[in-house]
């Protein structure tokens, strides 16, 4: 069950051309124009490169939420909760799918990052991947749950901005921590996807706020509640 689902999730990204390339399109802009256009003292081009990778990873994982309304209007998710297997499989599989298609996406867009001349270490680049891995985790598993108790496709996306927004833009990934009011910087450490962009700057350019162990601990914790969240509202799904 699990595998089945991760591979229906991946094979119907890797199908869909337009979506590729529509989900590619904010996070370039972002890179691209504000990367190159403001400069400091520092490069901010690189700077930027890592944060923008945790919005493609945010945006792609979270939204893959909505194929849950489609599997619940087309009847496909009924057929998953009356088989003989574990609900929670269902949440594993199509968090690993869904987490899978993010990472790929994301690896996409660090490869026009890199062609573009960020100086980004390749060993760290890789490096971070199991990070990605993780944060795309956790960011569909968000999704999964605001899908499974939603039935308004068209509802969906007002909803998630909601969560994508603030935590993109408290994450840290335009801009540094340092000598922030202080209620925008608790608000900064309350945000996970703040210590996976850390996390892959410390990866990626040597350089973090947080130290790395300590985001990968908090996005291992962040990662396995939202699982199990999500597996119990699977668990209390009506069929």
């Amino acid at each position: 069950m699990i595998y089945a689902l991760w591979l229906r999730e991946v094979k119907k990204y890797l199908r869909s051309t337009p979506r590729i390339i529509g989900s590619l399109g904010m996070p370039f802009f972002f890179l691209m124009v504000l990367g190159s256009g403001l400069h400091a003292e520092r490069n901010y081009f690189d700077f930027i490169a890592p944060g923008i990778l945790g919005m493609s990873l945010l945006f792609t994982s979270v939204f893959s939420g909505i194929s849950l309304i489609w599997d619940k209007q087309f009847g496909f998710l009924r057929e998953m909760l009356i088989a003989p297997v574990p609900r929670w499989k269902i949440m594993v599989g199509k968090t690993l799918g869904g987490a899978t298609c993010a990472v790929l996406q994301s690896l996409l867009l660090l490869g026009i990052t890199l062609v573009a001349g960020a100086d980004i270490s390749i060993t760290g680049a890789v490096a971070a991947v199991p990070v990605m891995f993780l944060i795309a985790m956790a960011c569909t598993a968000i999704g999964l749950i605001f899908g499974i108790r939603m039935n308004d496709m068209q509802a969906f996306p007002l909803i998630i901005n909601f969560v994508n927004v603030p935590m993109f833009l408290l994450s840290g990934a335009l801009y540094t921590q340092q000598d922030l009011p202080s209620w925008l910087f608790v608000l900064t450490r309350l945000n996970p996807l703040t210590y996976g962009v850390e996390a892959m700057r410390a990866l990626m350019l040597g350089e973090a706020q947080l130290s790395l162990a300590l985001c990968i601990l908090v996005l291992l914790c962040f990662s396995m509640v939202m699982m199990v969240l999500g597996a119990y509202l699977f668990t209390h799904e009506k069929k």
